[in-house]
């Protein structure tokens, strides 16, 4: 009976565990949302500096350049959102690698922003990538 008490409490407190770990990957951090939302109006206004001291892009030239090629999609406006990655139709590379996406939705394209949390909690930025596709919502 022991055992299967000890077995018990064992399993219970793996499966705590690992809805906890989902959770915490699932959730869509305020970080995201507010970086999304930072550089998504900071491309419709081509401030590049603004980019370059954003720190979830770390000063990443390229990542700015990138980003500023795109700034005709967002000035006919655009919605911002962050999802997990791989719900509501948006995945970027694995769940392993960028758990969320800023998802930034203009009339002519959506512009995602890959996200990853990293073990003590922060957010980091780790890819982008623009469909020419609008959003189907």
């Amino acid at each position: 009976m022991r055992s299967r008490v000890a077995v018990l409490a064992v399993a219970t407190t793996l499966s705590v565990v690992a809805v906890v770990a989902v959770r915490q990957r699932s959730a869509a951090p305020p970080e995201a949302i507010a970086a999304t939302e930072r550089v998504a109006a900071a491309v419709v206004a081509s401030d590049r500096t603004a980019l370059a001291v954003e720190p979830l892009l770390r000063g990443d030239a390229g990542t700015v350049d990138w980003l500023l090629r795109h700034q005709p999609a967002l000035v006919g406006g655009y919605r911002v959102s962050v999802v997990r990655n791989g719900a509501s139709g948006y995945h970027l590379l694995s769940e392993e690698l960028v758990y969320h996406l800023g998802v930034i939705d203009t009339p002519t394209g959506t512009m995602l922003l890959g996200f990853r949390s990293t073990a003590d909690g922060a957010l980091v930025f780790v890819t982008a990538s623009f469909s020419d596709f609008p959003a189907a919502r």
